[in-house]
């Protein structure tokens, strides 16, 4: 009887020990998946382009309109990261010391972050050709997005390629190269794609990669320790501090990360998450919501100061590649479309030059929280892989006008009308560094 009893109640406390370890589980996967939705949303400039993506490509058609030409400027697709990323994710997966009588510290190191798969996924995606090449996913980004455009404006982008037509072209980048490659491939299928016509890339490219020229822009911003005044005063802001300390906490760390160590650590899991669409990234793991956020903002301020509203010449600069938009559209010959391939330097400057996401203040680290809580600078959102800005210049009963697409979608220009088309001669009032007789590059860059 006592024996019975015993064996009772030892299977009760299994019963239970398993009943509560399920519902842990649950929750556990339940929580996980919800941190992972939100985490999707906020990593910066490798946010993947699903995420933004308008799937909508239903024919675009304005009452006594019809389009007659279109520019696009895209940012290349996914890709891989540079080798000094690369080597310092290798460098991290050996030397994050964790804390012996941690469990779930062990269970960080063997079953999520730094688990052999994770270091498989690296060592295969990232041992076998040079760095910054497209992936998968950006291959596929960039078919899918020309063959949404195709759709949307079937007159102005047949499936048949001409040199009359179309002209393409792309940076001296692999990245790019393959971007435009793919495009061409959504357009025209995979065997017609081997006859489209790119003219070879210069090493330093005055319209795409305008910045690289720039000798002004070098000086005063990307190699001025004040452009990372902002950036390096929030990283050492007590609200970083907190969250360095409670996710090494979270991970049963007995020591808190430094913020570098934690970067790439959000890097390495936007990296991930765009390269592989249904599988989520363990590296994403350690942040909540919150936690993302912050990891976001640093890169907002990054490239608000660098690429954006910062300072003035960082989107002056950007006049050479909008003088070759109004110019095209002002030629009532050549081809009827053309698409760039560039990359996020050329895609922020020339947004902020014709004045899109523009706030009422400057971000910096002790911008109000209710205010970065609105902001219009996000560039999670204005500045993922695959990036694009279109213009379609229509004609119209009651004159030319122009239709601004950002990731696929309308926008409207400040001083334009409250419509989604635009007289285009308002255009060129709003991008004045592009009209004519002010698109000065030398005067605007020289030191």
């Amino acid at each position: 009887m006592a024996n019975s009893f015993k064996l009772s109640v030892h299977s009760i406390y299994l019963f239970l020990t398993v009943v509560l370890l399920f519902i842990n589980i649950v929750y556990t996967v339940d929580k996980t998946s919800k941190i992972e939705s939100e985490v999707i949303f906020h990593l910066g400039t490798k946010t993947p382009y699903r995420i933004v993506a308008n799937t909508n490509d239903s024919v675009v058609e304005y009452p006594g309109c019809y389009p007659v030409k279109i520019f696009g400027i895209i940012r290349h697709g996914t890709r891989t990261p540079g080798n000094k990323v690369i080597n310092k994710v290798k460098q991290i997966i050996s030397t994050v010391k964790l804390s012996s009588h941690t469990k779930d510290a062990f269970a960080f190191l063997e079953g999520i972050l730094w688990k052999s798969q994770a270091k498989k996924k690296w060592s295969s995606l990232l041992n076998t050709g040079p760095e910054k090449i497209l992936t998968t996913e950006g291959e596929n980004e960039m078919m899918l997005l020309a063959h949404r455009f195709q759709n949307r404006f079937p007159s102005l982008l047949p499936k048949i390629f001409s040199n009359s037509s179309y002209f393409l072209k792309y940076t001296d980048t692999q990245r790019t190269k393959e971007s435009a490659r793919h495009f061409a491939i959504g357009l025209f299928g995979e065997e017609a794609s081997d006859s489209v016509w790119f003219p070879k890339p210069p090493l330093q490219d005055p319209i795409l990669r305008f910045y690289k020229l720039c000798d002004k822009w070098k000086k005063e911003v990307k190699k001025n320790p004040m452009t990372k005044y902002e950036l390096n005063k929030y990283k050492t802001s007590p609200e970083v501090h907190n969250m360095q300390m409670q996710v090494s906490s979270r991970i049963g760390l007995n020591y808190t990360l430094s913020f570098e160590t934690l970067h790439l650590i959000f890097t390495a899991c936007a990296f991930e998450t765009a390269w592989y669409p249904h599988n989520s990234s363990a590296w994403c793991s350690p942040f909540d919501k919150k936690d993302i956020e912050i990891m976001e903002y640093f890169e907002e301020l990054k490239y608000f100061w660098r690429d954006g509203y910062g300072y003035d010449i960082n989107y002056k600069q950007a006049c050479p590649l909008l003088r070759k938009v109004t110019d095209f559209f002002m030629d009532k010959a050549g081809p009827k479309a053309i698409f760039y391939f560039t990359h996020s330097g050329a895609l922020l400057k020339t947004l902020s030059h014709i004045g899109l996401y523009k706030d009422d203040f400057k971000l910096t680290h002790d911008t109000d929280l209710k205010l970065r809580q609105t902001r219009n600078w996000n560039v999670s959102k204005m500045n993922s892989f695959g990036n694009n800005l279109v213009f379609v210049l229509f004609r119209c009963e009651d004159g030319e006008k122009l239709l601004t697409l950002h990731q696929e979608r309308p926008v409207i220009l400040s001083g334009c009308p409250k419509e989604e088309l635009c007289p285009f001669p308002a255009t060129r009032k709003i991008m004045p560094a592009s009209a004519d007789y002010q698109c000065d590059f030398t005067r605007i860059c020289s030191l």
